[in-house]
Order: structure tokens, then sequence, then C-alpha cells
């Protein structure tokens, strides 16, 4: 939830959107993964807009990609994309929407 210019909270769709681009546009290129519910998946399409972005929902993919950044490995790259795999048998996720 956002405030408005008028100071009245409502939901800001394009926040991931907004912030990965403000991430981006400051010269940035740190590794980002979007990790959310996996009925909201389908809002974090706009993560193929962008270099060394990705999303899931699956807890297995989420924990490789911060072991793999904590290790400092450029190697772990299975993550950048828009639904990477939820589980270690790299299913792909059932999207909605």
């Amino acid at each position: 939830m956002e405030l408005n210019a008028e100071g009245a909270l409502f939901k800001n769709w394009q926040a991931g959107t907004e912030m990965t681009a403000f991430i981006r546009e400051a010269g940035i290129q740190a590794p980002i993964l979007i990790y959310t519910w996996r009925n909201s998946m389908h809002l974090t399409r706009y993560v193929n807009n962008f270099p060394r972005v990705g999303s899931t929902s699956g807890n297995w993919m989420f924990q490789r990609y911060v072991e793999a950044l904590g290790k400092r490995r450029q190697d772990d790259t299975d993550w950048i994309k828009f639904g990477g795999p939820d589980t270690q048998n790299n299913t792909k996720q059932t999207l909605v929407g």
C-alpha cells in the first residue's frame, strides 16, 4: 500500500516494475529475485524486461539464490526468468493469470 498525492492509501500494481527500474537506472546491477505467492506470480512478468532479474514462489529456488549470492557465485542463473522453478527437480510452476 502507498499513499497517493491526496494522502489516500492505494495498491500500486506497478511497484515492482518501478522499484526494479529505479535500481537499474541507478546503475546497480546486483541480481534481483522477486519471491512471491504462487497466485501473484503473474504480476511479476516485468522481470523479463530487466537483466539479472527473476521471479519465483518456490522456497527451494529462493534458498539456492540466497546461498549462491552469499558465496558470491556467478554461475547460478537458473532463477533469471519469469516464474522460475519452485522445486528441486525444476518443475515449472503452474501460473495464474
